[in-house]
């Protein structure tokens, strides 16, 4: 029985949980063509409605303490402001993780560890939705 079956009843002070579907993998590096396809679910509380999961690949954003093998969890075509983690496709639609910042006005997608390049939001690159948690699955 799932969580929200109408016959399941849940411990004292237990949270039902959102099933996220994990889309596929997303590098935290140097874009790569991949395609984007459920391959998974994440089990979260208090996820929003319309979130999706990702795979991080690499280590570009390590400075953010989002690691190679964490899922992010992100909201299509939300409200961007700068300092947010975003996932972001490039011209092949190859999806990536990044931070959003402006300089000089102009908006960049940056990787927060300083060995990985970063990116100018152009024609090439374009915004599809803010990062609104990390989660980390533990090995024991």
């Amino acid at each position: 029985m799932m969580a929200n079956d109408p016959g399941t009843r849940l411990p004292a002070g237990a949270k039902p949980v959102r099933m996220i579907p994990v889309l596929g993998q997303v590098p935290a590096g140097i874009p790569e063509v991949k395609e984007q396809d459920i391959i998974d679910y994440v089990a979260l509380p208090d996820a929003p409605d319309n979130s999706f999961a990702l795979v991080v690949q690499g280590e570009s954003m390590t400075g953010s303490n989002i690691q190679h093998g964490d899922y992010v969890i992100f909201v299509p075509k939300s409200d961007i402001k700068p300092g947010d983690v975003v996932v972001a496709l490039n011209e092949f639609n190859a999806a990536m993780v990044k931070q959003y910042m402006l300089k000089d006005g102009q908006p960049w997608l940056i990787s927060t560890n300083p060995a990985f390049p970063s990116f100018q939001v152009n024609g090439a690159y374009r915004v599809v939705g803010k990062v609104v948690d990390v989660v980390r699955r533990i090995k024991v």
